[in-house]
């Protein structure tokens, strides 16, 4: 019987490196496309003039407690919005991915490990330009201080990012 040859693999780090670029260069075509920009654009533009300065203060017709309710509903549809997006983008996007994965693993071109931390490293900072872009339309005309401008994000990425592991998990 002939011996087994075993194929050398690249060091992990080159093999996430190359995975990383492919990745870029797929999401570039699916995530970033200006017909996404622009459902994101009219979404929040929507939200924005049906909560249109909402949280402004005004001291002579708003309470605290008002703008606080106010504020409190928009922020319940935009946590809503951005838990379904991201899952449905991951789902969609795994079925196409899974018969390249397949072949590539067959042929032991990556490790597992390697596809894995390439995935992460690209999905987290892929995942929060549309979020941004959201509340950069939204944030203004709805009339939320600048101030709080951080901590609304934070929290919209959190829940975008947890939306997208949650795809993941279900399309895995």
């Amino acid at each position: 019987a002939a011996p087994l040859r075993v194929r050398a693999r690249a060091p992990l780090a080159r093999q996430v490196s190359v995975l990383v670029r492919r990745a870029l260069v797929s999401k570039r075509g699916e995530l970033f496309t200006p017909l996404e920009f622009a459902m994101h654009a009219s979404l929040a533009a929507t939200f924005g003039l049906l909560w249109w300065r909402a949280a402004a203060w005004t001291p002579a017709t708003d309470a605290k407690d008002a703008r606080v309710a106010k504020l409190g509903s928009l922020l319940f549809f935009v946590v809503a919005h951005w838990s379904w997006t991201p899952c449905f983008q991951v789902v969609g996007a795994f079925p196409g991915e899974r018969a390249i994965l397949t072949k590539e693993r067959a042929c032991e071109c990556y490790s597992i490990e390697a596809y894995a931390l390439a995935k992460m490293v690209v999905d987290v900072p892929v995942h929060s330009v549309l979020p941004t872009f959201f509340l950069a339309v939204l944030l203004p005309l709805a009339g939320v201080p600048l101030a709080s401008f951080g901590k609304v994000w934070l929290v919209v990425q959190l829940v975008a990012q947890a939306s997208a592991a949650a795809g993941a998990a279900i399309a895995a």
